[in-house]
């Protein structure tokens, strides 16, 4: 099994792009017409569960044909045909007209080929015989495969899987919106929102709808936080299939809906239990800021395919930025109170450019990343 032949004789599916099944790390799967119009399959990949091909109208696998390498009971490599349901595990079906298997399990990884004459069945058939190709891999327990633990390889578009070619894998665009859209609001938004509670209370003072400023400008930036929180995560369809990604993004949305209920029955500044809803608050702020990183780290982890994982790292300097930035408020917040400025009501210079370049150097951070989300 190798890459030879890819685009010649073959249609190829791999990532990397183009890899060789020869290199372990190579996720690899191709397609060939043969004489008699069956096709011989050929997968391989690292795993040490499965690996599986699925072909379907759509990016969303239901009620459509799948084609499964897994290792058995007797630490076997087995060929499976399957159908998807939804989300619910493939119902295994009888081989078919499946022959010519051959199947390898060597250094973790999993390698096995087969000719079959069964009829592709989708949800939606097309005349034209274009499917969206699926290439995952995943765990197997007693002998049955469970959920893949990353997101399935998925070509960029419907291809023709009995012509040679390459195609390359796209993460789906519901994903790449929603990984967006959080990046946006709890990283730039959200932080942003933060800062005027935490740093410019008693500094814009002036009155807006009976409100000082800072606070219609925090209010006004951690309800769009929530709202845009909520957009993006209805806006993806079922569980994700990163379990601890998916966990703490529930908690997030959880913790910033009571966020917005405490807010709205906070007591006034001269109430005598006003002490217990600021350091909640407080509290509460500080752990979302911490879930929220980790939770977008989270995820970039899960979509960047990227040989040296640059992603991961350009949000943990996006991370760093946000914590140098509260060292220099805090720094400047010292200093005015070492001059004798007890408070700091209408000294603003240094807030604002220090505003000013933590929103530039955080625009920078997110944009690249925003960047790496549409090219992943």
């Amino acid at each position: 099994m190798n890459s030879s032949n890819c685009g010649k004789s073959k249609f190829c599916f791999s990532s990397p792009d183009k890899c060789d099944p020869t290199d372990i790390d190579c996720l690899f799967m191709s397609s060939e017409l043969l004489n008699d119009g069956s096709f011989r399959f050929e997968m391989s990949g690292l795993s040490d569960g499965y690996i599986a091909i699925g072909f379907s109208s759509d990016t969303l696998m239901g009620n459509d044909d799948v084609y499964i390498c897994l290792i058995n009971m007797t630490q076997q490599v087995e060929v499976q045909y399957a159908s998807t349901s939804g989300r619910s595990p493939p119902t295994i079906k009888d081989l078919g007209k499946v022959k010519n298997i051959e199947t390898s399990y060597n250094n973790g990884v999993i390698k096995c080929s087969f000719v079959t004459s069964n009829p592709i069945t989708v949800e939606q058939s097309d005349s034209d015989s274009l499917y969206y190709v699926f290439l995952v891999l995943g765990p197997v327990q007693n002998g049955r495969i469970r959920k893949h633990t990353k997101i399935p390889l998925i070509t960029s578009q419907k291809v023709n899987i009995s012509e040679p070619g390459n195609s390359f894998s796209s993460i789906p665009t519901l994903i790449k919106v929603h990984g967006s859209i959080m990046l946006v609001a709890w990283m730039t938004v959200g932080t942003t929102g933060m800062v005027f509670a935490h740093f410019w209370k008693g500094v814009m003072i002036k009155q807006i709808l009976g409100k000082e400023l800072w606070f219609q400008v925090h209010i006004s930036l951690m309800t769009l936080t929530v709202v845009s929180t909520v957009i993006a995560f209805i806006h993806v369809q079922g569980w994700s299939s990163n379990l601890p990604h998916a966990i703490m993004g529930c908690v997030v949305i959880l913790l910033a809906f009571l966020q917005q209920i405490i807010a709205l029955f906070r007591p006034s500044p001269q109430h005598k239990r006003r002490i217990i809803f600021n350091v909640s608050h407080a509290l509460t702020g500080f752990v979302l800021r911490i879930l929220s990183d980790v939770t977008i780290l989270l995820g970039l982890k899960f979509i960047d395919a990227s040989p040296n994982r640059w992603m991961e790292k350009v949000m943990g300097g996006l991370v760093g930025w946000g914590i140098l930035r509260d060292v220099l408020f805090y720094a400047n917040v010292y200093f005015w109170k070492k001059d004798g400025y007890e408070n700091p009501k209408g000294k603003i210079k240094n807030e604002k450019i220090l505003v000013i370049i933590y929103l530039c150097g955080n625009l920078i951070f997110v944009i690249t990343l925003l960047v790496g989300i549409g090219q992943s």
